[in-house]
């Protein structure tokens, strides 16, 4: 939202160029490209709204705990495999010819959501085929959790517990995290991934067995086995198609009537020359149809080895329905960062390529981390000693600090006199909020 226009040059209302939106005391203009806001509260009405929105918060969360209950009843009774597929198809595929960021309605986080819920829960409707209303509610379910968590933590300053700049940075903090995706183009990317774990070879390749590049070629490699085997797929339902429409215009030239069974007719059409040159095509349509397209095998430079580093069984993300003030929230750590794939009955799955290559920096400093404490803090983090007289306290210094319903830390740093009394301080403007969310830093100037 930009700024209000100053207050010295009134702007004139240019009725292409301006709009307004009024809902009771609260007013939003827009003038070109200044949007401002406004309200209109009569005395002590403000105060009360606020009040009512505090009082409805835990309704809200009740309300979300409500959900992902019925998420989980969901998940017990029908195949956890093709819930995953459905909600993969309709939110991480696209055609890239039609693709538009700006209308595209793919959300990624629904299926990391999924993701994490379906493997931190211990019981699953194993060959209950899933029914489509099953699908549909399991869609509008998430959605809905998104919506109302997104909700809740907008009302979280009615609470007033902290002053209104670390409520902003708190709440832009979670909503980045819940459903920004994505830092850059895949080729600057992997420029990334290189550049900082390259230097690091050595360790990785003694310890795991992989150096950068070849985890790269395997993440790589499972990409390429999903969108091939989703291509199949699409190719296998337009010949689908194409002879559904052949048979159609068979039954009308014969008409279906001159048949005494639907076997006889069925036997007839496939007894046409054209359609017997077709025969492998339906061969193939049924062994595609048949197949899971997210199943990955061990093939090239994804290798058995990597493909078991990168994956975990259903039940092993237990911890993301653990966390007792908000179990399966969307803000819970969650294993699938790590261990973007499934293991289950001895076979691998990725039901979102795209988590696990936008994630293999992070893939490999857990590694790192996980091996060896003493190369993760004297080697790899490159980051130099806090200096013995910072104009600002060290990050690691007093601050205010708690846990987030999401189960995340937020802090807030001040600056301060070595005496610990407030003041104005160089660098001040510069560092108003540090907080830190799944391993990563943000700093809010």
């Amino acid at each position: 939202m930009g700024r209000h226009p100053p207050k010295k040059h009134k702007m004139a209302k240019r009725p292409k160029d301006y709009e307004r939106f009024q809902y009771g005391p609260l007013l939003i203009e827009r003038y070109g490209r200044y949007m401002v806001m406004s309200s209109h509260w009569k005395p002590g009405e403000f105060e009360k709204h606020m009040e009512h929105v505090r009082s409805k918060r835990p309704e809200l969360k009740n309300d979300i705990n409500s959900q992902v209950q019925e998420l989980l009843n969901i998940i017990e009774e029908n195949d956890p495999f093709e819930l995953l597929a459905s909600i993969s198809y309709k939110n991480c595929f696209t055609d890239p010819e039609q693709y538009r960021e700006s209308s595209h309605q793919g959300k990624e986080c629904h299926v990391e959501f999924a993701l994490s819920i379906i493997t931190a829960h211990n019981k699953h409707g194993w060959g209950k085929h899933a029914t489509e209303e099953a699908g549909k509610r399991f869609d509008e379910l998430i959605s809905s959790i998104f919506n109302s968590a997104l909700w809740f933590f907008a009302t979280e300053a009615s609470e007033r517990k902290r002053d209104l700049l670390e409520e902003e940075f708190r709440y832009r903090s979670i909503t980045r995290y819940m459903f920004m995706r994505g830092d850059s183009f895949p080729e600057q990317h992997l420029d990334l991934v290189r550049d900082l774990y390259k230097p690091h070879d050595g360790f990785l390749k003694s310890q795991y067995g992989f150096s950068t590049d070849e985890v790269i070629s395997g993440v790589q490699e499972i990409e390429n086995q999903v969108v091939t085997k989703f291509n199949n797929l699409l190719q296998g339902m337009h010949n689908l198609k194409e002879l559904h429409e052949r048979f159609k215009e068979f039954v009308d030239q014969k008409g279906i009537e001159n048949f005494s069974s639907m076997e006889e007719c069925f036997g007839e059409f496939r007894s046409l020359p054209e359609i017997q040159m077709k025969q492998k095509e339906l061969d193939d349509i049924k062994e595609v149809l048949d197949e899971m397209s997210f199943e990955i095998e061990p093939s090239g430079a994804a290798t058995q080895e990597l493909l078991g580093l990168l994956s975990m069984s259903l039940g092993d993300n237990k911890d993301f329905l653990a966390f007792e003030k908000a179990p399966g929230w969307p803000t819970n750590d969650s294993l699938i960062y790590e261990k973007p794939l499934i293991k289950h009955e001895g076979k691998y799955y990725s039901f979102m390529p795209q988590l696990l290559f936008r994630n293999i920096g992070g893939i490999l400093e857990q590694w790192i981390r996980h091996k060896d404490g003493h190369y993760l803090r004297t080697t790899y983090q490159m980051l130099p000693p806090t200096p013995p007289s910072p104009p600002i306290t060290d990050l690691n210094g007093p601050s205010m600090v708690e846990k987030v319903e999401g189960g995340h830390t937020c802090r807030k740093k001040l600056p301060r006199r070595r005496d610990g009394r407030m003041r104005p301080v160089a660098g001040a403007a510069e560092m108003g909020a540090v907080g830190r969310f799944r391993g990563g830093g943000y700093f809010m100037r």
